[in-house]
């Protein structure tokens, strides 16, 4: 379900669903978290000035919420539940089951959510700018993510002006982290990749956030462990904890 335009509101009244039917994805994907054609069951692209409230997304087979080339954008009460029927296929096994995913967009806010998912309960990607995270509770995620960076080789990714408040972390991987491919390419896209360049700034996270996470806050971490001593060209500044 993809929309775009200007001045939308897309209200569930608390009752909504969109039910993903993710459990053949999840079985299918398997050891294959990236495996082509996994869908993703809502889209704001290209919109402008637009609400999204009070529904529900269940069983996504990749991505649950995902924001392209969107700005001035208010999320507001969204339910995420990305879980499997057979424990070896769950979405924690599989990754690519984030929550909430902003890329190219400007000016959004997340807020009052709720999301048991198998990766990243936030993802902030390429060209997230401007973001505003407030009482979100997440379970058994990756947790909050700035990233991947630096997947094509000789392109510029940048995110900055990132805020999260009052977010509570149950079971999860990570606090928050910053994940970056590295400085060569190993392998392509969509399951490799690296080369690119680009920066983060201006990041920070509210005492008032709650963590019960295996690590806290990871700066930066490699997409790839095998990857990991190879340098990433990917600058960051301005992290801070308020």
């Amino acid at each position: 379900m993809e929309f775009s335009g200007e001045d939308i509101v897309i209200d569930g009244h608390g009752s909504g669903t969109i039910n993903g039917q993710g459990q053949v994805w999840y079985d299918l994907a398997l050891g294959v978290g990236g495996l082509y054609g996994r869908p993703i069951p809502f889209c704001l692209r290209n919109v402008k000035n637009a609400v999204a409230k009070n529904f529900k997304i269940l069983q996504s087979g990749k991505w649950n919420f995902v924001m392209v080339e969107s700005q001035n954008v208010l999320v507001d009460n969204i339910y995420l539940s990305s879980t499997s029927d057979d424990f070896q296929a769950n979405p924690g096994n599989l990754g690519n089951t984030d929550g909430f995913d902003t890329i190219n967009s400007n000016n959004i806010t997340i807020q009052n959510s709720w999301a048991n998912v198998g990766d990243d309960c936030v993802s902030f990607k390429p060209g997230s700018t401007n973001m505003h995270v407030k009482n979100l509770t997440c379970y058994n995620s990756a947790g909050i993510a700035i990233g991947s960076l630096g997947q094509y080789e000789g392109v510029r990714d940048v995110v900055e002006n990132i805020t999260a408040e009052d977010v509570s972390l149950y079971g999860s991987r990570n606090g928050a982290y910053i994940k970056t491919y590295v400085g060569k390419r190993t392998y392509w896209p969509p399951q490799g990749g690296g080369g690119g360049n680009g920066y983060v700034r201006n990041v920070g996270m509210s005492a008032g956030t709650s963590l019960s996470t295996r690590f806290g806050v990871l700066v930066p971490y490699p997409d790839y462990i095998y990857q990991s001593s190879r340098t990433s060209t990917l600058k960051t500044s301005q992290r801070h904890l308020f």
